[in-house]
């Protein structure tokens, strides 16, 4: 699903989506770090940006862009792909195509974007639960990655869900307290996947081949009760471990795993 959504972006049929996963579900190695990569080998004349949470980190990726291009398995399907600058936090091919890699709150000067991904751009909870935080990332968005854009540039925003008025929130989702007023119109632009850790819907789980089943360990019915269910991945958080997550808390659960954050004093 998550490849089906960078080949949509390739051939122009995506150009606003967002999607939130659960923490280590996969989500950056694909999107954020196979997504630039393949699309840059696909026309190497592309402009591509990546926005994270801080400059370090957003290195990180490009890092690791590079490193996925300076593979064998990559050089074997795009040999003509070739890196001139080799900059952790800027890419350049040898056609002129540039991969910048910038934190929140950098400078997107210069740099133009056919492609905008926006992966993590929350850190921690504490900076979730600021409200001067969270309005700083809607300037940046709007002052940084909308201002790199032309008319047939695409936007990717990846992460997981933190608070109700995080990006994803503000942006894309329905349920948001002030969708109806600030927010007016917004969310009609973006497609929005939520992949909830915990899989009860048969449609989604036949579209992610996945199969629901009731579960037999008492503490996974306590969690999420006695009906059909799988794990989102099934082989790296499996229910069991899920249910110990929302033992241990179940707000932050319900917002990082599930993708249904609610205020700390509403109503669960």
């Amino acid at each position: 699903l998550l490849c089906q959504i960078i080949e949509k972006m390739d051939a122009g049929k995506l150009t606003r989506v967002a999607v939130s996963i659960g923490p280590q579900m996969g989500k950056s190695q694909v999107l954020s770090r196979g997504g630039p990569a393949w699309l840059s080998g696909r026309d190497p004349y592309r402009n591509i940006m990546l926005g994270t949470y801080n400059q370090d980190f957003a290195n990180d990726f490009g890092v690791d862009v590079r490193n996925i291009m300076d593979s064998d398995v990559y050089r074997h399907v795009f040999p003509d792909h070739e890196l001139k600058k080799r900059e952790v936090d800027h890419l350049m091919t040898r056609q002129g195509g540039k991969l910048a890699f910038i934190g929140v709150g950098g400078s997107g000067t210069g740099k133009p974007a056919d492609f905008f991904f926006v992966d993590d751009p929350i850190r921690n909870d504490d900076d979730a639960q600021s409200d001067l935080y969270r309005e700083r990332l809607y300037k940046w968005f709007n002052g940084v990655v909308f201002s790199r854009l032309h008319d047939k540039s695409a936007i990717l925003i990846v992460h997981t869900r933190w608070h109700q008025d995080d990006l994803i929130g503000r942006l894309c989702d329905p349920d948001h307290p002030e969708r109806n007023k600030r927010y007016a119109g917004i969310a009609e632009d973006w497609t929005y996947i939520n992949l909830p850790a915990v899989i009860e819907d048969p449609d989604l789980a036949k579209a992610l081949d996945l199969t629901l089943e009731v579960p037999e360990d008492p503490k996974v019915v306590s969690a999420f009760g006695a009906k059909p269910m799988s794990a989102l991945w099934p082989g790296r958080k499996s229910l069991p471990l899920l249910a110990e997550a929302k033992r241990g808390d179940n707000r932050i659960f319900g917002a990082l795993y599930m993708g249904q954050p609610t205020p700390e004093d509403g109503d669960y």
